[in-house]
C-alpha cells in the first residue's frame, strides 16, 4: 500500500504546486521586498503520517523552487484556530483534509485557501467553496481493479463511511462492483 501512496502523494503535490504557484509567486515577491520569508498557514489534524508526508512534499518543492517560506502547523482542533491564523497573517492556508478545509473555509474568506488531500469534494462539501486544491480522487472502478487484482479470490469489501459525506462515492462502488462481481457491503 505505501509503494501506491508515495506516487500519489507525489502527483498531488505536483498539482497542489502548480495551483498554488500564482498566490505564492505574488507573496514572494512582497515577501523579498519585506526581507522576510513568506508565513504559510497549514492547518491540520496533528499525528496523520500522510498529513506529514504532504507537508514534507510541500516543503520540498518549495526548497527547490527556492521560495523562503515559514510553515507554521496549526491543528485543526485548536479552538483559537480563527485567532491564531489572523495573528500570524499569512499569505497563504495550506489545508490537508476535509474537516480541515471545511472548518477553515467557514471562517476566512480574505486569505487565499489552497487545500489538499480532501477524498471527495462534492460530498464533503468542499467544492461549493471558492477555493481550490489538489483532490485524493482515484476513481472507484480503479480501486476496485487494483483490490481484485491483490486479491483474486476477493467476494466482499466492507465499507464504513459516513453517507452525508461520502454516499455518491458508495454508490458508485456499488455499480463497479455488480462488473467485476465483488460484493459491496456497507456500515
Amino acid at each position: 500500500m505505501k509503494k501506491f501512496l508515495i506516487p500519489v502523494a507525489g502527483c498531488m503535490l505536483a498539482l497542489l504546486w502548480v495551483m498554488t504557484g500564482t498566490a505564492l509567486l505574488f507573496s514572494y515577491q512582497s515577501g523579498l521586498k519585506n526581507g522576510h520569508p513568506i508565513v504559510i498557514a497549514v492547518v491540520k489534524e496533528m499525528g496523520i503520517p500522510q498529513y506529514e508526508l504532504a507537508v514534507e512534499g510541500f516543503r520540498e518543492v518549495l526548497g527547490k523552487e527556492k521560495i523562503t517560506a515559514k510553515l507554521e502547523m496549526i491543528d485543526r482542533n485548536n479552538q483559537n484556530i480563527t485567532a491564531r491564523i489572523r495573528d500570524l497573517n499569512p499569505a497563504l492556508i495550506l489545508t490537508l483534509g476535509s474537516a480541515s478545509t471545511n472548518s477553515i473555509a467557514d471562517k476566512i474568506k480574505d486569505i487565499p485557501i489552497i487545500y489538499s488531500m480532501v477524498i471527495d469534494p462534492r460530498g464533503s462539501g468542499v467544492a461549493a467553496r471558492k477555493i481550490v486544491g489538489a483532490v485524493v480522487d482515484i476513481p472507484v472502478k480503479k480501486q476496485l481493479e487494483t483490490l481484485k487484482s491483490a486479491a483474486p479470490s476477493l467476494k466482499r469489501i466492507g465499507v464504513v463511511y459516513n453517507p452525508a459525506e461520502n454516499e455518491i462515492l458508495v454508490q458508485e462502488a456499488r455499480a463497479a462492483a455488480n462488473l467485476s462481481h465483488p460484493n459491496i457491503v456497507t456500515v
